[in-house]
């Protein structure tokens, strides 16, 4: 669903809520107003009828009673009596009243119709037992065929003890129908019932003459139980009314007042309508008015949500959002302006960066593979110097023989000068030989020198490499670095950016791995390369005592080069001084013990010699396998260079 779309049914919601809520608990209020003013006025119209009925039958006990305490009622003179009767007969026309005796028997009336005994008649007998007032249950006239009913009142003597008779006043209920009638309309009627719930009085005169039997209905019930009530119910036609029930208690009617519902609701129905009415017009009007303003407010969102589509889909050359509003679609639209050109600037410093990584990755293999071959080389060397020196070794140990052969053989002289002149000659081709080998050693041993000073200058310019190897690594490193903090700020920027930026937080977030990766090669590399620098150490070390132990070699065979002049002067000296045999032999001993200490020690050098050639050889080959490895990760930082730029590439700037 679209925002503008959205934004109409908001506002519709908001506005037509309320509205609709009010014309509803209008409608509510007016209707339950309305309800309880036609029930009032139902209730009071029965209690109006209530009132006059009360006031009618009080005013005709009041007469009748004044009749019974009149003396000459009291002395039953009959034609005082007649004249007295005539004479209520004209105030209550309503009435036709009767002086009976204390048995029953009528005495006087205002009218010449003879009456049976009526000491059977209830309220005869409530009267004659004293009871002021009594009123009979509605009785069938039996001259007209009317509705009637008898009130009833003693008779005392003068002294006001003894009861001699009863005055009764026959009353029709003509003119309590009349009341009805003048309160009832078209949609109300008034009528009454009697205490078993059969209508006596009511507008239309059939009920009446049916004395119809409402006794059954639940609120004629509840309404002869002596309740005022008023209500919504069902009446005896079937219909839906308001009704109100009024008690009577002297006579024990019902005094009933039903208002047809349809006919009273037609007000509160036709307000129903007036608001629904209104309601749907100013449901219109605002649903205009929420167009145009959802119109004007999601216009300027849209142009946003444009530009950050282009945004997503890595074109960064957004054209500036012409929004002049100030308020926050505007703040929104000038910060997304400003989200845009950071962004630029961050992806461009990030392929700035990118760049400038693979180039210092592609140096760094150059490096590390010149390194390679180098120290290559070195290693061939060192195998070479180690084979050298093994040999060296072997010959060493062919001279220390020869010296000792030298050493017998003057021991032999010792028992035989003749032995000894022959064996001088011998001796003296074994010096020459000797001499022979020790030069071969001298320049062997230059050689070494040589190779050993080419050694040490191999590892003290490996440690410069890696010295600058380590420099390029804090440079790298400090590249991962400033790429992952790029990387967090796009992270931030995009997720400022909402839905928008989400895809440019996936590339932000890839760019912050890489970078992190490349930090942790770097971090490998620069431990390698701490290694190497270690190990040169110790190449370096070796290095210097190998030309020590060099030097040493070097002392040793001067030594035993002078002793081998020496050895071959004396043997060519041998036929003309062997008068001196035994003395010189005993130099020559002498001399021929430090020899052979020195060709000992010669020996011992050239095989420590040997095996610090094996140590630097060994040392070599581990710088040679921790080299190939930076190159491993050298390309693979190269790798992750290149991937970072592919990213980045999909920005078009």
């Amino acid at each position: 669903m679209k925002l503008k779309q959205k934004l109409i049914i908001i506002i519709l919601l908001i506005s037509g809520i309320p509205l609709i809520l009010f014309s509803v608990a209008s409608n509510w209020f007016f209707s339950n107003q309305l309800k309880q003013t036609i029930s009032q006025s139902n209730l009071n119209k029965s209690k109006n009828i209530q009132t006059k009925i009360d006031d009618l039958i009080s005013s005709d006990f009041k007469d009748l009673k004044i009749l019974a305490r009149n003396s000459d009622v009291r002395a039953f003179n009959k034609a005082k009596v007649v004249q007295l009767l005539t004479e209520t007969k004209a105030l209550h026309p309503e009435l036709t009243v009767t002086l009976d005796d204390a048995k029953g028997q009528p005495f006087a009336r205002d009218t010449t119709e003879t009456l049976p005994n009526i000491s059977d008649r209830p309220y005869f007998q409530q009267a004659i037992k004293g009871n002021d007032e009594v009123i009979s249950n509605v009785l069938i006239s039996k001259a007209n065929k009317h509705l009637i009913i008898n009130i009833a009142t003693p008779v005392r003597d003068k002294d006001g003890g003894s009861i001699i008779g009863v005055v009764h006043a026959s009353m029709e209920l003509a003119k309590i129908s009349n009341l009805t009638k003048e309160l009832s309309d078209k949609t109300t009627t008034v009528y009454i019932t009697d205490k078993d719930g059969k209508i006596i009085a009511h507008p239309n005169v059939k009920y009446v003459t049916q004395r119809k039997d409402l006794s059954k209905l639940s609120n004629i019930k509840s309404g002869l139980s002596g309740k005022n009530s008023s209500g919504v119910v069902t009446n005896y036609a079937g219909q839906k009314v308001f009704g109100s029930y009024a008690y009577q208690s002297k006579t024990r009617w019902l005094i009933c007042t039903d208002t047809i519902y349809s006919s009273a609701m037609a007000k509160a129905t036709a307000l129903t309508a007036t608001l629904s009415v209104a309601t749907v017009m100013v449901l219109i009007v605002i649903a205009l008015t929420a167009y145009f303003l959802s119109v004007r407010i999601a216009k300027p969102l849209v142009k946003l949500s444009n530009a950050a589509n282009q945004i997503a889909g890595g074109n960064l050359n957004v054209s500036d959002i012409s929004i002049k509003s100030k308020d926050e679609i505007g703040n929104l639209a000038k910060a997304f302006s400003i989200m845009t050109t950071n962004l630029k600037s961050i992806v461009k410093k990030i392929k700035d960066t990118s760049n400038a990584i693979s180039a210092g990755s592609k140096e760094l293999t150059n490096s590390t593979s010149e390194n390679t071959k180098a120290l290559s080389d070195v290693v061939l060397t060192i195998n070479e110097i180690a084979e050298g020196n093994s040999k060296q070794s072997d010959m060493i140990t062919n001279t220390n023989d020869a010296i000792q052969n030298i050493a017998s053989l003057i021991n032999d002289v010792n028992s035989s000068t003749e032995i000894g002149a022959n064996k001088s000659v011998e001796s003296l081709k074994l010096v020459e030989e000797g001499q022979n080998s020790l030069k071969q050693q001298v320049e062997r041993m230059q050689e070494s020198d040589v190779t050993t000073k080419e050694i040490s200058a191999a590892i003290s310019e490996l440690d410069d490499m890696a010295v600058r190897i380590k420099d390029f690594i804090e440079v790298i490193n400090s590249i991962a670095e400033q790429t992952n903090l790029l990387a967090l700020n796009a992270s931030i920027e995009a997720a400022r950016a909402g839905e928008q930026g989400k895809g440019f937080a996936v590339v932000a977030d890839e760019i912050r791995v890489l970078s992190e990766n490349s930090a942790k090669a770097v971090n490998q590399i620069g431990a390698i390369i701490e290694d190497i620098n270690n190990k040169t150490r110790v190449a370096t070390e070796k290095a210097e005592n190998v030309t020590l132990a060099m030097q040493a070699q070097k002392d040793a065979l001067s030594i035993t080069q002078t002793t081998f002049h020496k050895i071959k002067d004396s043997a060519s000296n041998i036929a003309e001084q062997s008068q001196n045999i035994a003395t010189m032999l005993g130099k020559i001993k002498d001399n021929t013990e430090i020899v052979v200490a020195k060709a000992q020690d010669m020996s011992a050098v050239t095989e420590e010699s040997s095996a610090s050639m094996q140590e630097i050889s060994a040392s070599s080959e581990e710088q040679l396998a921790s080299l190939e490895t930076i190159t491993e990760f050298t390309k693979t930082f190269s790798d992750m260079a290149q991937s970072l730029m592919a990213e980045v590439d999909t920005f078009k700037l």
